[in-house]
C-alpha cells in the first residue's frame, strides 16, 4: 500500500499479516536489548526511552546555539508499518550516526528522518563550507 508524504510523492506501507507481526514482535522483543543500548544518542526513534520530543529538544538547542542551516536528508528507508520496521531502521541508520559524530556534526535523528544542523544557510547548501 502507498501513502502520500509531504513533498507530493508516496511511500510504501507494509501491513503485515497477523503472524507476520507476531514473529516480527517476537524478534524485536529479543533483539532490541542486545542492539539498541549501542545506538547513537542522536537517535531518538522508536526505543526504550527514545522520544520524537527528545529530537525536537535536540534540534531546538543546536540552532539556540546558532547552528542556522539544516540539511535534511530524506531517502527511501525501511517499510513502514511493522513492529520491526524501526528498530530496523535504527539498525542500518546507526553506522550513519556514528559517521556523523565522528566527523563532529550536530545532528538529530527521529527514525529514518536526520536533520544536521550547521552553521548557516551557506554550508546547508555546500558541505565543503562547514
Amino acid at each position: 500500500m502507498m501513502i502520500p508524504i509531504p513533498d507530493g510523492s508516496q511511500r510504501e506501507l507494509g501491513i503485515p499479516t497477523v503472524l507476520d507481526r507476531l514473529i516480527q514482535q517476537a524478534l524485536l522483543q529479543v533483539l532490541q536489548p542486545r542492539i539498541d543500548p549501542g545506538f547513537s544518542e542522536h537517535s531518538h526513534g522508536f526505543g526504550p526511552g527514545r522520544r520524537a520530543h527528545d529530537a525536537v529538544k535536540a534540534a531546538r538547542a543546536y540552532v539556540q546555539s546558532g547552528k542556522r542551516g539544516v540539511v535534511s536528508e530524506r531517502h527511501l528507508g525501511t517499510p513502514q508499518g511493522g513492529p520491526l520496521s524501526p528498530s530496523l531502521a535504527n539498525v542500518l541508520l546507526d553506522e550513519v550516526d556514528k559517521a556523523l559524530e565522528a566527523r563532529g556534526y550536530s545532528f538529530a535523528r527521529y527514525a529514518d528522518d536526520c536533520n544536521v544542523c550547521v552553521g548557516g544557510i551557506t554550508a546547508a547548501y555546500c558541505p565543503t563550507a562547514c
